[in-house]
């Protein structure tokens, strides 16, 4: 019986173990926490979002430039085979908005534990709070990863230890420097789906407020370069939510090029300048004797109007019937423009997935064997393979975990 050790039992190290197991390797689980899947436990609000059902196309879309890698490894196990292999151990699953995939009972619980039952069954010798401190290799293949608790010893090796986001879920970027020190090409590790700072001496005034249904445009050195229309969240010096996550990967890098990034937030796209300046006009005349603060809050929430006013620098006791026109003016541009200059963004620990890892020209893509090292496999947030919220990283890190341990078992008899 041939022998793999798995480090790391998070989504693509809980689905190999499973997989080698069941195919006849004698399978060795390692994770450095006390319990497995933590970082599973809070993805998707703590639903966990398995997978998503949107058509192979646009599956890989979302992986931007680096989503073709998956284009074969999806065709030998997809959605339908992670739907699969849930129903037939006790979890049904559901879809919901845009293709996403989550347990029926809503609990991202049930899905680690289905993970873990499956492993302990097919015979998995998992070991918990045992972190691996290092690697042994000899030319061209590995021999043993070193613990506390020894030398362990095998003839595969699977390395799925995450990124580096959620420290405190076990993923502390060790794969990225194992693979550095053994002259695997890496890329340099950043955050993706990571709130954003803001340049603006006010902008804590809108601290917890969730915007829905927004424009906005993302603007290079001056120049637009992305739309879109969601949800945005504002924090005590920036802002995140999913509009701004989905962007976020792209943003980083082009802060840390140096470049200007601006992001203008129109809070009211279904209402032209005209309408705007309509509503302006009858709140003067309708509510001419209250505050520029009182009466501003029928078109904004209280913490937007203080922004508002503290930005455009007026008198917030100033009575509306005495409102200029230059004022109202810039008003309603601001309605239908907040500049939002970006400073930077949160650190690498505080993103949801890690951009960077692995370079994907080391990695087989059916296999996900790694090219340099004849009994290494690579699989998960380790690589540089990162895509947006939806469930499209966790199918990926089970469909790398599945095919890394179909590839061993059939190496093992042949």
């Amino acid at each position: 019986m041939k022998s793999l050790i798995i480090v790391g039992a998070g989504t693509a190290g809980l689905m190999a173990a499973y997989e080698a197991a069941s195919l006849g390797i004698k399978v060795t689980l390692l994770e450095k926490k006390r319990k497995v899947g933590l970082k599973l436990t809070i993805t998707g609000k703590k639903r966990c979002n398995v997978t998503n059902i949107a058509p192979m196309q646009d599956f890989l879309a979302y992986f931007g430039k680096n989503g073709n890698f998956l284009r074969q490894a999806l065709k030998l196990y997809g959605n339908q085979d992670v739907i699969s292999f849930f129903h037939s151990h006790g979890v049904e699953t559901l879809s919901e908005r845009q293709g996403r995939v989550f347990p029926k009972s809503g609990k991202a619980t049930d899905v680690v534990s289905a993970l873990e039952k499956a492993c302990l069954d097919s015979g998995v010798n998992l070991k918990t709070s045992c972190a691996v401190t290092g690697v042994n290799h000899q030319n061209d293949r590995v021999e043993s990863v070193v613990c506390k608790e020894g030398v362990f010893q095998a003839d595969y090796f699977l390395f799925t230890v995450g990124g580096a986001t959620y420290p405190g879920t076990g993923s502390s970027g060790d794969g990225y420097l194992w693979a550095k020190n053994m002259g695997i090409k890496t890329v340099p590790l950043r955050p993706a789906l990571v709130p954003l700072l803001v340049e603006n001496e006010y902008i804590s005034l809108l601290r917890g407020m969730d915007v829905k249904n927004i424009s906005l445009e993302i603007f290079i050195k001056g120049k637009k370069k992305k739309q879109d229309f969601g949800e945005i969240s504002f924090n005590m010096n920036g802002m995140g939510g999913a509009l701004i996550l989905k962007h976020s990967g792209w943003i980083v890098d082009q802060i840390d090029q140096g470049k200007e990034v601006r992001i203008d937030v129109d809070l009211k796209p279904s209402l032209s300048f005209e309408k705007l300046d309509k509503k302006l006009l009858e709140l003067k005349i309708e509510r001419k004797k209250e505050s520029y603060k009182s009466a501003l809050r029928s078109l904004l929430p209280p913490p937007w109007v203080e922004y508002f006013l503290s930005n455009l620098g007026f008198d917030e006791n100033q009575i509306m019937e005495n409102m200029p026109k230059e004022e109202r003016k810039q008003i309603k541009v601001m309605l239908k423009c907040v500049p939002l200059l970006i400073k930077g963004y949160r650190k690498l620990s505080e993103g949801i997935v890690t951009q960077g890892g692995v370079h994907l020209s080391e990695i087989n893509p059916q296999t996900f064997q790694c090219k340099s090292f004849t009994n290494l496999y690579l699989a998960g947030e380790v690589l540089d393979l990162h895509a947006e919220t939806g469930g499209y990283n966790i199918q990926a890190a089970f469909t790398g975990g599945a095919l890394s341990a179909r590839d061993i078992a059939q190496r093992s008899i042949s």
